[in-house]
């Protein structure tokens, strides 16, 4: 099906698509699949800007995961995969901007406060 579809596409619409797909490797990290530090960059610029325009503060939810270097040497780097994927979840809602990741990681833009703050310490206490 997908094959006769390509066929029926125009030469536009196949390069459309290449492209599309060469975004999501460029911008996507493949152990979570949430957004890479250069989706970051952009999606921060754009949100900042954003925040700007409309006068609203901007918040951001930062999580780290701490001593992770010691815990993914002594655990073994599938146990620290297995923790960087379960760290997505808590920094993502479905209603929510997705999580991005960077080394150890991961940030959530928040709605104006205080609606911050009531997120925040739950996101913190989750497993």
């Amino acid at each position: 099906m997908a094959a006769s579809m390509e066929l029926q596409a125009t030469p536009h619409d196949l390069l459309r698509r290449r492209t599309q797909d060469l975004e999501q490797l460029a911008t996507r990290d493949a152990l979570t699949g949430v957004g890479n530090r250069l989706l970051f960059n952009r999606e921060l610029a754009a949100e900042l800007k954003g925040h700007q325009v409309i006068g609203q503060p901007l918040a951001l939810l930062l999580l780290d995961v701490d001593h992770f270097k010691r815990f993914n040497d002594s655990h073994g780097h599938l146990a620290g995969d297995v923790c960087l994927r379960a760290g997505v979840p808590i920094a993502s809602t479905a209603n929510r901007r997705e999580a991005r990741r960077w080394g150890e990681g991961l940030w959530r833009a928040l709605p104006p406060l205080p609606w911050c703050w009531r997120t925040a310490p739950r996101a913190i206490r989750s497993p």
